[in-house]
């Protein structure tokens, strides 16, 4: 079993060297610009992470300093901004930690949209309600047992069914999104736990959403954001691997487009 954290989410900050105009969203920049570290860092991982069917990076957005407003059209020179990662695999992990750590002390700064951005922090962070901003799949297997959660959906939320925008929070497709992302990182199974699984013991019971647009480069994408309330029936085995699903959702985001700043979620205790 894993004996060290595979899993975290990294607080990044960053200060605008030059006056950077960013004309779509700027996570395509920054994802860009980590693809480019990973790249220097260890080029066959990083082009394993490029080809992969289920991505080991969350982006979220990026966001002014000091708030979750997020950045449009130009930065200032001197002005402060910030990203949170989420990272699904220990050697993605390490390998961009330490690219991101080398940078900030060697003073190389990140390049988003052609302006240098000088790297100030790179920090672990706790999602809300974790005690710990790094984990393993073991930590998060053994959550305990819960028969009714609440997750927030913090940016623009998307599935994708036949290649056409859903935009509903079944169930089966929040809970099947962590599912698939959890069986291609984890070296820990939860038992008895698959997609047809998800069907009748979780059950949508109250929600409070809106609709929102996320303009990425030329396409305009459809998404919810807000919260959402489930029951879980079943066992108490059921309930732990829903549990740890849930746990899992702050740093692996929710359906589609989560490494260009969609699908940011939380649970609230």
């Amino acid at each position: 079993m894993e004996a060290v954290p595979a899993i975290a989410r990294l607080r990044l900050d960053l200060r605008a060297e030059l006056e950077t105009q960013f004309s779509t969203e700027p996570v395509r920049a920054v994802h860009g610009a980590l693809h480019q570290l990973l790249l220097a860092r260890d080029a066959a991982l990083a082009r394993a992470v490029h080809a992969a069917d289920v991505g080991p990076l969350t982006i979220s957005p990026l966001y002014a300093a000091g708030s979750e407003r997020p950045v449009r059209g130009r930065v200032r020179v001197g002005e402060a901004v910030w990203v949170r990662l989420g990272l699904l695999d220990g050697t993605v992990l390490a390998t961009l930690f330490a690219a991101l750590e080398a940078g900030r002390r060697q003073g190389r700064p990140l390049p988003l949209a052609g302006g240098p951005f000088a790297i100030e922090a790179v920090t672990a962070v706790a999602p809300p309600g974790t005690l710990r901003a790094a984990l393993t799949y073991a930590d998060l297997a053994a959550s305990d047992a819960v028969a009714d959660l609440v997750l927030r959906f913090t940016t623009p939320t998307l599935f994708r069914r036949k290649g056409m925008p859903v935009l509903s929070p079944e169930p089966r497709l929040v809970f099947g999104s962590y599912l698939r992302r959890w069986q291609a990182f984890s070296p820990v199974p939860l038992p008895g736990l698959d997609e047809a699984a998800l069907r009748e013991p979780v059950a949508l019971v109250e929600s409070d959403l809106r609709e929102e647009m996320v303009d990425l480069a030329t396409v305009r994408h459809p998404g919810f954001v807000g919260t959402v309330r489930y029951r879980i029936a079943g066992e108490a085995a059921l309930q732990r691997g829903i549990a740890a699903l849930a746990a899992y959702a702050a740093f692996c985001g929710t359906g589609s487009r989560t490494a260009f700043g969609m699908g940011q979620t939380e649970r609230i205790a």
